[in-house]
């Protein structure tokens, strides 16, 4: 069984991310980000991407 990053709380951060963003595309280059949201999403991000390595390389299992 694996992790589910296909959560209530990460699709909260993400839509907090994009209002940011969103709310900020005329008015500057830099938007503020929360530190826990930001570290949500990487951690999610890298989780994805194992998930991904795996299904594509299943010989990495074994290592």
């Amino acid at each position: 069984m694996g992790i589910n990053t296909d959560t209530e709380e990460m699709r909260e951060v993400l839509a907090r991310l994009r209002k940011e963003v969103v709310e900020n595309l005329d008015k500057q280059h830099t938007v503020e980000v929360n530190l826990n949201d930001l570290s949500t999403l990487l951690a999610a991000y890298s989780i994805e991407l194992n998930k991904n390595r795996k299904q594509f390389h299943p010989m990495s299992e074994a290592v």
